[in-house]
């Protein structure tokens, strides 16, 4: 018997190029937000004296508090760009293990 061609496997080979397009945005939207953050980082306060203004430190942990709330987001995102990715691969695996068979 002669092979009998699959035409689901540029399809799926499609849907991977595009979960792995998304995935690479998703990267650079995370690296373009938090670029500043990544950059300069936490500098310690090393005088040794205590320097506590309440107004300053609330703002400090909102701003922290609005950066994870960003961070978390694009984590979900890249969950599911990767999700879709491994959907993906599989369908092609199923779609290759056909192929074989026949």
């Amino acid at each position: 018997m002669g092979e009998k061609p699959n035409s689901d496997w540029p399809r799926i080979l499609g849907n991977i190029d595009q979960s792995i397009a998304r995935c690479l945005e998703s990267l650079d939207h995370y690296e373009s937000k938090f670029h500043d953050l990544l950059i300069k980082g936490a500098t310690p306060n090393v005088s040794g004296r205590l320097n506590v203004d309440a107004v300053a430190w609330y703002e400090k942990l909102a701003a922290a508090e609005s950066e994870v709330t960003q961070a978390e987001q694009l984590i979900a995102e890249q969950e599911a760009v990767w999700t879709r990715r491994q959907t993906a691969l599989a369908e092609w695996q199923i779609s290759v293990q056909q192929i074989a068979a026949n």
